[in-house]
């Protein structure tokens, strides 16, 4: 995706599938070998194919192994799992909201979809108990927590999103203009006081796109100092 005139944002297309950049919490493996160990065999990889190309760049879910080795899609703030899909045993797409205490279980992509629209409103803010327990102590929790902002580069954007917050991808034209506005939109998404933005704690991880982009813009800095 990228920047589209006004600040909206629109779909770039691209060979690479969404589910090649999944991290998977305890291994180097792969997303699709992932699913084949601990997620039910080789014959439910093509529904975890579909959640990997529902949930991948979907903003604020993530993809963990979890308890005794099952396989899961999660949505929530800071690791929290409000929203969860995973796959029964005959493939079957079993969603769960914890809000609502419901799990309904679909047999198609598009009904996991209508589920998934029925929540996008919800799922891009905090409730307001999650909100009283980040202002704790002065919003202590936010003040000491690390967030990881992972940028890449494409299309001329330095494109970022911060792990572990849903929110809309990021476009700057600069690092360090994705940090100062990551900074403003966890700010905005938690609720917490704007003078708090500055002292929020960032780390950066960089791919090898946004890599490149950063070489070769030193390379011509070097180059124009000579």
């Amino acid at each position: 995706m990228s920047p589209s005139p006004g600040g909206s944002i629109r779909r770039v297309h691209s060979t690479i599938p969404p589910y090649a950049t999944v991290e998977v919490n305890f291994s180097n493996s792969g997303y699709l070998q992932v699913c084949e160990r601990f997620g039910g065999g080789r014959a439910l990889v093509p529904q975890w194919t579909v959640l990997g190309e529902l949930l991948a760049h979907r903003a604020g879910w993530h993809f963990d192994v979890v308890n005794n080795g099952e396989a899961v899609w999660s949505w929530g703030a800071f690791g929290a799992a409000v929203l969860s899909i995973s796959l029964s045993g005959d493939g079957r797409f079993h969603c769960y909201d914890a809000l609502e205490q419901a799990s309904p279980t679909f047999t198609d992509r598009r009904q996991v979809e209508g589920w998934l629209a029925e929540r996008d409103d919800a799922s891009r803010s905090l409730s307001p108990q999650a909100r009283a327990l980040l202002a704790e102590n002065g919003w202590a929790f936010l003040r000491r927590h690390v967030f990881v902002l992972r940028v890449s580069w494409a299309d001329g954007w330095f494109v970022s999103d911060v792990k572990g917050v849903p929110h809309e991808t990021v476009f700057e034209t600069s690092v360090s203009e994705s940090v100062r506005t990551a900074r403003s939109m966890i700010t905005r998404f938690c609720g917490a006081p704007e003078e708090l933005t500055d002292e929020l704690l960032v780390r950066v991880e960089v791919d090898e796109q946004a890599t490149r982009r950063l070489a070769l813009f030193d390379g011509v800095v070097r180059n124009s100092q000579d």
